[in-house]
């Protein structure tokens, strides 16, 4: 049964078989926006991620704008993941966009203002409570840098950038801030940082500042 939202526009994509695993072994995907024409509904992140999963089946040359899915996955899988082992990951885990209003379709540089990334605070929380990820990986700076500053740990094991969640006293989700996978993203390097995350390497990291 597909979850319900109050907050979320744009209802995150939900791999088939992600509420079959226990919440310390699902991931959420962050994106950061759509581009679109159309103002945002409810099924448009989930046609997106449909979409590129049928070029992936069809084994299409990949460009444009399901790039970066197909720059993401292939960091955490190896370069040589199949179609096959490509669905079977999106199965495996969730995707949304951060912002919850749609960029113009003709002018991709554009960046959401600061009020659409704090009026995306309500839904970011809601998403976290109605998925309980476990591992939230959030695709840019900008798109870390703009997330809700309340109620969270700064982690930063190694040198990466991690917060944690405090969302109630037995759930505190985990987020991972990357280089977005649209261009000049190193696939090598940020699926062995990314790996590492999602393998609970750095879950007994102590947090450094406590952020009310």
């Amino acid at each position: 049964m597909e979850p319900t939202f109050n907050s979320v526009k744009a209802y995150p994509y939900v791999g088939s078989v992600y509420f079959n695993q226990p919440e310390n072994k699902r991931i959420l995907v962050l994106g950061h926006s759509h581009y679109s024409d159309r103002s945002i509904f409810k099924e448009i992140t989930q046609e997106s991620v449909a979409n590129y999963l049928t070029e992936r089946r069809n084994g299409k040359n990949i460009s444009g704008e399901y790039r970066s899915f197909f720059n993401f996955e292939t960091s955490v899988l190896g370069e040589s993941a199949s179609p096959e082992e490509a669905i079977a990951f999106w199965n495996r885990v969730a995707f949304c966009n951060y912002v919850q209003e749609a960029m113009p379709e003709d002018n991709k540089t554009k960046k959401p203002s600061k009020q659409q990334y704090i009026d995306s605070y309500d839904a970011f929380f809601e998403t976290l409570e109605v998925l309980r990820p476990k591992y939230v990986i959030a695709w840019g700076k900008t798109n870390f840098n703009n997330l809700p500053p309340i109620k969270y740990d700064d982690i930063d094991p190694d040198g990466q950038r991690i917060c944690q969640y405090n969302i109630s006293s037995d759930y505190h989700p985990r987020v991972l801030c990357i280089q977005h996978p649209s261009m000049r993203y190193c696939r090598r390097k940020w699926g062995q940082i990314i790996n590492l995350f999602i393998s609970g390497e750095w879950d007994n990291c102590p947090p450094k500042l406590m952020k009310e």
